[in-house]
């Protein structure tokens, strides 16, 4: 769980295969970046519910999730099987 402009953000499963599910933001409107482990961006755009994850290699990347309102923003290291 994270703290992101004063909400607190859950980010799940981690590991995970080709979903992970984020809860929390609802009243946020919030982007996200997801960088593999050599700083290539992978995925970016407006945050849902769910990130499809499937696409992707396995291995070790970033996912930054960022207010759009106030630029605040958290990182989380995921872990793809």
């Amino acid at each position: 769980i994270h703290l992101l402009s004063n909400q607190e953000v859950s980010i799940f499963p981690n590991p995970a295969s080709d979903l992970i599910f984020i809860e929390g933001f609802e009243s946020l409107d919030l982007n996200f970046q997801l960088n593999s482990s050599n700083g290539r961006i992978t995925k970016k755009g407006k945050l849902a519910d769910k990130l499809d994850l499937s696409d992707l290699p396995a291995g070790i990347y970033w996912l930054k999730i960022i207010d759009a309102k106030t630029a605040d923003f958290i990182i989380e290291k995921l872990v793809i099987n």
